[in-house]
């Protein structure tokens, strides 16, 4: 892992605003303007094709003397993780990343005539860490081995970021359990657009983690996010790997208990769930329907259909009432022989089903499993009947052949 920091020199933001006298004696007073400026970080000095692990902004700034508002893109936090907001372009070289910053004074005070605040933005420093390509390789390589050993040692890492933009880390110690259930109980079946599920228990000493306690404070807990990393102990240190982003929706605790509970989903039951309309036009691909819809949602996206890329869709889909992000993408990826999911990193994975073992299966002996339990209940398919969409008469489907030497 390395590190890169880029900062900006310092500059002054001003707001002004004018009293007048009223015709009663008061002064009122024009809305303060908005001073802004767009401040560039030479991201583009990363290597290409590294992986930013997080890119963290700190600024310090004076606010003027009538006090204010002062926003880095958009967020009135002084410290923010905009890791998101690097992404590397198809030839996984990083463009430079430029931020708003704006300055508006609260204003009034001081009678009539011409006002203005000025407030010094002292600091600015985004610090950024990654691996280059060659490191990841050798760190996936290291870490898959001391995950398979028999004794290692395991190291949670957990980031809360709260609506506010501010952040709080927790360390192992802080944490009792967690549990990551990626949702695929039934399977990988076509057109499933899986979401993950993180249920985590936070240790709550001295109610730390109630309202007004000392790690939570007064910031909410429902809707800020969990950043978790699973880390194995080396002999230099401790190697880590995301396990993804996580929006908290549930919590639970007893009074006097230690521990409190949150539960939290990805992307996929959040941001994916956002109501779809379909502006595309017709005719177009299956591929690139899909990446449109892709794109629409802004996020990064890897993997390609396994089939049907090339089928061309003459009309606008009947995506039906209540239509979402995540089904759109579900239908597509069925038609395409395929499933999505959040990849730990936060990109849209498109994946399809293994046809045949990877060359680097594991041979899954005693030492490596708890229990085994004998369900010997496979099966083969001799056909496929597909119904079209408003379909219901059995003659007017499609009969698509699998195994005609299986039983009927």
């Amino acid at each position: 892992m390395q590190t890169l920091f880029l900062s900006a020199s310092s500059f002054w933001l001003k707001s002004s605003w004018t009293g007048t006298l009223g015709a009663d004696g008061d002064v009122r007073y024009t809305t303060p303007s908005t001073a802004r400026r767009f401040v560039t970080f030479g991201a583009s000095a990363l290597p290409s094709g590294a992986r930013v692990l997080s890119a963290l902004l700190s600024v310090r700034a004076s606010i003027g003397y009538t006090g204010g508002a002062l926003a880095v893109n958009g967020s009135e936090a002084l410290s923010q993780d905009v890791t998101a907001l690097l992404r590397p372009d198809e030839g996984g070289a990083y463009p430079d990343l430029t931020l708003p910053f704006s300055f508006r004074a609260n204003g009034g005070a001081g009678g009539t005539g011409g006002h203005l605040s000025s407030t010094h933005v002292t600091e600015v420093l985004l610090t950024l860490t990654y691996e280059t390509a060659g490191e990841m390789d050798a760190q996936a390589a290291g870490y898959r081995e001391l995950m398979l050993k028999s004794a290692r040692a395991l190291c949670p890492r957990l980031t809360l970021i709260f609506p506010d933009g501010s952040m709080q880390a927790v360390g192992p110690e802080g944490l009792i359990s967690f549990r990551l259930d990626e949702g695929r109980d039934d399977g990988l079946l076509f057109g499933t657009a899986t979401a993950a599920m993180l249920t985590l228990r936070l240790a709550n000493p001295g109610r730390c983690w109630y309202p007004g306690g000392s790690l939570r404070v007064d910031r909410p807990l429902l809707g800020a996010t969990l950043r978790l990393a699973l880390g194995v102990r080396a002999e230099d240190g401790v190697l880590y790997r995301p396990l993804g982003d996580f929006q908290i929706e549930e919590m639970s605790g007893d009074e006097d208990a230690p521990w409190l509970e949150v539960r939290g989903y990805d992307a996929m039951a959040n941001a994916l769930e956002a109501p779809f309309t379909d502006p595309f036009s017709y005719p177009a691909t299956l591929s690139s329907v899909l990446d449109q819809v892709i794109a629409a949602t802004g996020f990064p996206v890897r993997g390609v259909l396994k089939s049907n890329r090339d089928f061309v869709v003459r009309r606008r889909p009947d995506w039906g009432e209540g239509a979402t992000f995540r089904k759109a993408i579900a239908w597509l990826c069925a038609a395409g022989g395929s499933f999505a999911s959040i990849a730990p990193d936060g990109a849209l994975r498109i994946a399809d089903a293994w046809t045949e073992a990877p060359a680097d299966a594991l041979s899954l002996t005693p030492a490596r499993y708890f229990r085994l339990a004998h369900d010997e209940r496979a099966f083969r398919l001799r056909h496929l009947t597909v119904y079209p969409l408003g379909v219901t008469q059995r003659e007017k489907a499609f009969r698509v052949s699998l195994d005609e030497s299986a039983p009927e």
